[in-house]
């Protein structure tokens, strides 16, 4: 049976840090039970842009320092990397934190897309290979620092989500163009997972301070009071979308998991700890508008998408005209006119990268009226049912 850790904490001050995260991992056998005296492991923070740690967009840097010290006390040897994309890494790095913690704690820092890459043949419908850091797969382990909060293709990003950040450079962009819908990127998340499934040793989700909304950036930043962790990863993201309300039997991401046979995804298969998940519940979640097209059937959607669509929208009072969003677009379908950017709908696959890469939070969403309806009456429908339930 697989086993998921959840514990309360509420703050991110090393001290009570600290406790915490040896609490959490004592049910899992404490990291001992994960590395080995000698081995070099690699640390996947979750590190989208240049967002300070209080905005609740990339992995907080004390729980980073703490898994540090713990690989550390292993006798093992302890390497920090992430690709962020199109982004100045020097200041991803410095403005999130993780360059001061990587000075303070003497370990190695890097960048995956300043070393080669690795091919895999994959099964997907769409793309037939995956390129993967040559870096992060030569490691002797893996221990992965999602952040939690929401996403437009994924629902949530969690362990799963955070391994996309081993594919290196540009490519992760033209993965997008070529898996542009929900369920063929989250198929696609499937199959990288299962080539980086050996060397993954522990997930530990940071969950004190998420996001929920218009996330993976410019939601709303929300007391979580939560940190989560599991060996299993398809485990660990199975629970996560319960405590935010969302059946993970219906989630895209977990069918394929379960279809493939990657990890425990029932959820009375998968012993909690500490005690009963309702206690844990994320109240009055909200998930992202383009998040709510994730559970229509692709068949169906074919059908409906003029009715029922999200597309990003640029605040021309916000935008610098910094051009990261130009330079990320799959399909190229942010355009310069005069001195203003101009998105060319009828093209845009509503992949969002433009959102992710915006330090200036200049691109907006835009749904239609009829999605609106029906989003914000579904949300309705839950939040009664919910209080009716207590």
């Amino acid at each position: 049976m697989s086993k998921v850790s959840i514990i309360n904490c509420t703050s991110y001050e090393y001290e009570t840090l600290s406790k915490a995260i040896d609490n959490l991992l004592a049910p899992l056998g404490g990291m001992a039970a994960c590395i080995k005296p000698g081995e070099k492991i690699l640390i996947k923070p979750n590190l989208l842009g240049t967002n300070a740690p209080e905005e609740a967009v990339t992995t907080h840097p004390e729980v980073l320092r703490k898994v540090i010290r713990l690989v550390k006390q292993q006798g093992a040897i302890p390497v920090i990397g992430d690709n962020p994309a199109l982004l100045n890494v020097e200041e991803t790095y410095n403005k999130t934190g993780i360059s001061r913690i990587a000075k303070e704690e003497n370990t190695e820092l890097i960048y995956f897309a300043n070393y080669s890459v690795n091919e895999y043949q994959i099964t997907h419908p769409a793309l037939k290979k995956l390129h993967l850091s040559k870096y992060a797969l030569e490691v002797d382990g893996i221990i992965n620092l999602p952040k939690f909060k929401t996403h437009g293709l994924t629902l949530l990003t969690m362990g799963i989500k955070n391994l996309y950040g081993l594919v290196p450079g540009m490519t992760k962009v033209e993965y997008h163009k070529i898996a542009h819908t929900p369920r063929y990127f989250t198929d696609m998340l499937s199959e990288l997972y299962k080539i980086v499934k050996p060397k993954l040793r522990l997930t530990i989700i940071d969950g004190i301070i998420g996001m929920d909304g218009e996330g993976p950036q410019e939601g709303r930043v929300r007391n979580f009071d939560l940190l989560m962790a599991a060996a299993d990863t398809v485990a660990l993201d199975t629970i996560g979308y319960e405590l935010f309300g969302i059946n993970s039997a219906n989630v895209p991401l977990i069918i394929h998991c379960k279809n493939k046979n990657l990890g425990e995804t029932k959820v009375s298969k998968i012993e909690i700890y500490d005690g009963d998940i309702k206690r844990f519940k994320i109240q009055n979640p909200l998930l992202s508008k383009t998040g709510f097209t994730s559970f229509i059937p692709e068949p169906l959607k074919d059908l409906i998408i003029r009715f029922f669509w999200v597309k990003p929208k640029i605040d021309r009072s916000k935008c610098k005209l910094c051009m990261k969003c130009v330079e990320i677009c799959p399909m190229k379908t942010i355009l310069k006119s005069g001195k203003i950017l101009v998105i060319k709908w009828d093209k845009c696959i509503s992949c969002f990268c433009c959102t992710e890469v915006c330090v200036h939070k200049a691109i907006e969403t835009k749904e239609s009226l009829i999605q609106t309806s029906a989003r914000k009456t579904i949300h309705l429908i839950k939040k009664v049912f919910s209080k009716l339930s207590k």
